[in-house]
């Protein structure tokens, strides 16, 4: 069987490969239970594979995927991000994502959120 592609478009944050995220990967509901309150307010964008993730932390309403073989249409003028929004991203990044970070060997990391597209290939 072939590998499947998923294409993504999201307005977030791009984090290097291997970022030690407080949460691990995939666990990041359990961890917002005891950290947080609400519904998980950003959205986790993989831009790599299941077994190697590689993470965009994004605005949940600015995310559009599409599986191969399945084009999905969208209004390019819906792309809109409220600054209110983008705020909120760079506070919950500055606040959660940068927690265990080692400033000596970890990469460091652009906090300005961009447009991306991008792939996911499971």
């Amino acid at each position: 069987m072939g590998m499947s592609t998923d294409g993504n478009i999201c307005f977030g944050i791009s984090f290097p490969e291997d970022h030690p995220f407080p949460w691990g990967n995939y666990e990041e509901g359990a961890w917002w239970e005891e950290h947080g309150t609400g519904p998980f307010p950003v959205a986790l964008v993989n831009v790599c594979n299941s077994e190697y993730p590689i993470w965009i932390v994004a605005v949940p309403s600015s995310t559009i995927s599409a599986s191969r073989g399945n084009p999905q249409m969208f209004d390019p003028t819906s792309l809109v991000v409220t600054p209110e929004e983008t705020k909120a991203l760079i506070k919950f990044c500055e606040d959660h994502c940068l927690s265990k970070m080692n400033s000596k060997w970890d990469t460091p990391v652009d906090l300005t959120p961009r447009w991306y597209l991008a792939s996911y290939t499971d």
